[in-house]
């Protein structure tokens, strides 16, 4: 406990009036949140028949009165505030930590209140002052003052509204979230809450004495707004209540002007509410936007949130983001990188249009595969086609790394540098973007050649098939996508076969086939040259079929790659595109998965841009 905190009642607490500062996160609790925190009260107090417990050392069977069962206490943890005074001389606190606690607990006596109400019993003047009282203006006028003043105005129509009605204002009502929804889900969480366990108004009001003065805070009161918010952060640094994101949101709202502090609020709230809504951490998108940037390297959270706070050549790094002292233009510049990382987390080039190399690098390395974007954050300003160019080499790039077992860190490690890079190339600067492709994706790719090879021997020798399912659905629909460049049909973007159950994986052959459990191992089974992808229908149809019997199946089959085990369409292939076609077969077995492998193998190394 710390030496200047004092232990205060929530009665004690709610004599004064508080108002949550800007740089605080919204209200985020929920019904799970705020009915643990009800629960511990209520089991403090009353035993399992809902009955007030005694005094420790009480005679068994003691029937308690209040003052009685107010020896006991439940205590709330630190709460820390900062006086200030208002035009008026008015006093009032800044509420710089526990104001999820704060704000839960005001909802509470609202639904207190409002349930006595439907019960046409009189409101306690204790619950009615906790929330609300007169206060005096300068011109002698006496208004009535809400206890607690939320950050933003709507956050505080809310508020009054469920205070006044029981209900979210009208016009905030329609596709409510975040702190909205947050407010009216527990305080009618409270309501059915109380109507299950004190429900007669005696039982209410008994509970609300008890709330008010049995449940305590340790305060901490400062004279001004930087020592409380050293306070605030030091107990965050342990751990407590918030996040990297809201810390950096501190550091910007801190450090606002007066003038421009309603339009920091606005911004920051379209950063984080809008812009990055897809995004389920903002703080990727801060990672990116700062290693691509600046720093050229990948940090946590916690360095992140360091560097925010940190210097660089004697200059806050903070202002270094918009070369700019005021914190508008800092959310501006945020605001700006954030509109093309929301595009490229959809897949989109700088100016909107679809990339389906983009598209494809989640399909080669999973959903979790990310790294990428610190080099999209660093070409942000490249013109269409280069960037396009940049997703097709990082594509392939990736494909290298993941396809010779190179551990990924080498992506974090090299991306955000490579980034750095990128940011001093000229939008329309072909020679340089290419000088640049050449001195890190060719010269890396030129020197995996020959594992790259053997791993796709190996693969078509069916020694080392790949064991992530997706990624041999991506080997396949690469392979697909560039076989089916030589019909009529547009090529087919990748997602197409990946996405989904579309398309599946067929074994050509499989281990319930009539004649494949004679001579085929797993190995063979697993092996490219015997794997295709055919519709989901058509997988059905051909499960268990011999290759006699597949064939009139495989020649109606969407895709080249199907058909041309068995058509001989693969053919009319343009020797100078592949060199080996694909030759049709009448019957199916080891010679035959080894010729069309090694075929695929081939074609495989075109495609991954190294020669064969």
């Amino acid at each position: 406990m710390p030496e200047n905190a004092d232990m205060i009642s929530i009665q004690g607490v709610f004599k004064d009036y508080y108002e949550i500062p800007d740089f605080q996160r919204e209200y985020r609790w929920t019904k799970k949140n705020a009915g643990e925190l009800v629960e511990d009260i209520r089991e403090c107090f009353y035993d399992e028949n809902n009955l007030l417990k005694p005094p420790p050392g009480a005679d068994p069977g003691t029937e308690p009165s209040v003052a009685q069962a107010l020896k006991r206490s439940y205590f709330l943890g630190l709460m820390v505030a900062c006086k200030q005074t208002d035009q008026d001389s008015n006093e009032s606190f800044l509420l710089i930590d526990a104001q999820q606690r704060v704000t839960t607990l005001f909802l509470l006596f609202c639904a207190i209140r409002g349930t006595l109400i439907e019960q046409e019993e009189n409101v306690p003047s204790l619950v009615e002052t906790l929330l609300l009282e007169t206060r005096t203006l300068m011109n002698g006028r006496e208004v009535e003052s809400f206890k607690l003043k939320p950050q933003y105005a709507d956050d505080e129509k809310v508020l009054h509204g469920i205070y006044s009605e029981g209900a979210v204002p009208e016009e905030l009502s329609e596709n409510m979230q975040g702190s909205h929804k947050n407010m009216r889900d527990v305080y009618e969480f409270f309501m059915q809450f109380l109507n299950n366990h004190f429900s007669r108004a005696d039982n209410l009001r008994e509970f609300a004495q008890i709330v008010g003065k049995g449940v305590t805070f340790a305060r901490i009161i400062t004279e001004d707004t930087s020592t409380a918010i050293t306070i605030f952060e030091r107990i965050n640094a342990r751990g407590v209540d918030l996040t990297a994101i809201d810390l950096i949101k501190n550091q910007v709202f801190g450090r606002a002007s007066d003038r421009s502090k309603s339009q920091v609020i606005k911004k920051w709230k379209y950063l984080t509410r809008d812009l990055l809504r897809d995004e389920k951490n903002p703080m990727v998108f801060f990672r990116y936007f700062v290693a691509s940037e600046f720093t050229g390297a990948q940090m946590s959270e916690a360095k992140l949130y360091e560097w925010f706070k940190g210097s660089t050549r004697g200059r806050e790094n903070i202002s270094l983001i918009a070369n700019s002292s005021e914190m508008k233009d800092t959310v501006g510049t945020l605001i700006k990188a954030a509109e093309f990382y929301a595009k490229f987390l959809r897949f989109k080039s700088p100016s909107g249009n679809a990339v389906p190399s983009m598209q494809n690098i989640p399909y080669l390395g999973g959903t979790s595969m990310k790294q990428q974007n610190f080099l999209f954050m660093g070409a942000r300003h490249l013109n269409d086609k280069l960037f396009s160019d940049l997703a097709h080499y990082a594509e392939n790039f990736i494909f290298h790394v993941l396809i010779t077992k190179q551990q990924t860190n080498f992506l974090e490690t090299q991306f955000p540098k490579w980034a750095n890079e990128l940011r001093s190339i000229q939008r329309n600067d072909r020679e340089s973007f290419e000088q640049f492709i050449e001195n890190h994706f060719v010269s890396y790719m030129n020197s995996k050649q020959e594992e790259v090879q053997d791993v796709l021997d190996k693969l078509a020798q069916g020694e080392d098939p790949i064991k992530q399912k997706y990624r041999t659905k991506y080997v396949l629909a690469k392979l697909a996508q560039h076989i089916q460049k030589h019909t009529n049909q547009s090529e087919p973007e990748l997602q197409k076969f990946c996405r989904g159950s579309t398309y599946e994986i067929e074994q050509v052959i499989d281990a319930v086939g009539a004649d494949g459990a004679i001579w085929a191992s797993q190995e063979q089974l697993n092996s490219l040259g015997n794997l295709t992808l055919v519709t989901r229908d058509k997988a059905r149809r051909v499960r268990g079929m011999s290759f006699e019997q597949k064939i009139p199946e495989y020649k109606t089959a969407t895709l080249l790659m199907t058909r041309a085990i068995v058509s001989g369409q693969g053919n009319h292939f343009k020797p100078e595109v592949d060199p080996e076609p694909l030759q049709p077969y009448s019957s199916w077995g080891p010679d035959e998965i080894a010729r069309r492998q090694q075929v695929l193998a081939d074609m495989g190394m075109r495609i991954w841009g190294v020669k064969a």
